[in-house]
Formats: C-alpha cells, sequence, structure tokens
C-alpha cells in the first residue's frame, strides 16, 4: 500500500510542485494531466492498494483544480485494463480466454 501511495498520489503532488513555476510563468498558463484509472471509480477488479490509492488520485486531482488558480488546468485520463499478454498470461490463464487485438478490430 505505501508504495502505491507514494507513485499514485504522492508523486503527483511532486510533478505539480516541479511544474507550477514554469506552468505560471507560461502567459497563456498550462495544463497537468494525471494518469489515473477507472479502477479509481468502482469497486473490483483491482488489487485495493491500487484502487484505492487511484481513487485518492482522483480527489487530489479535483482538490488541485480547484487550488491552483485560473492559469493552472487539470484533468486525468481513466483508462480501463489493457488487454496486453502480460494480462492474458495472468489473468485470463490463456489466450484463448481473451480476444486478441485484431480478432477485435
Amino acid at each position: 500500500m505505501k508504495q502505491c501511495w507514494k507513485v499514485n498520489v504522492c508523486g503527483q503532488m511532486a510533478l505539480l510542485r516541479e511544474s507550477l513555476p514554469t506552468i505560471n510563468q507560461n502567459p497563456e498558463g498550462g495544463v497537468f494531466i494525471i494518469t489515473s484509472s477507472i479502477a479509481g471509480t468502482s469497486i473490483g477488479g483491482s488489487s485495493m492498494a491500487y484502487s484505492v490509492t487511484k481513487a485518492a488520485q482522483l480527489h487530489l486531482m479535483r482538490c488541485m483544480a480547484q487550488t491552483q488558480g485560473p492559469k493552472v488546468r487539470i484533468n486525468a485520463i481513466l483508462p480501463g485494463l489493457l488487454l496486453t499478454e502480460w494480462v492474458r498470461e495472468r489473468f485470463f490463464f490463456s489466450t484463448a480466454w481473451a480476444p486478441r487485438r485484431s480478432d477485435s478490430m
């Protein structure tokens, strides 16, 4: 849980802190985008540490968006499960269970 917290929450705060001087120097401001996960919006389907820290990350995004001023726009993208070979091997137990990318296109 500590490692997930450090990466998903503390890491985002550190990145924003480092980027703020550049964003504020730009006359047009800037955008800070967090890569979060749909695991932060639902229960199940992921490890508890991962989903809880992704939920915290999304709340952090909302708080930062409210407090950083008009020159800073903060958003998040929430990708879902990516059916990579790694996921297929570990969660589907057989690559025959999951559609291949070329099969679904």
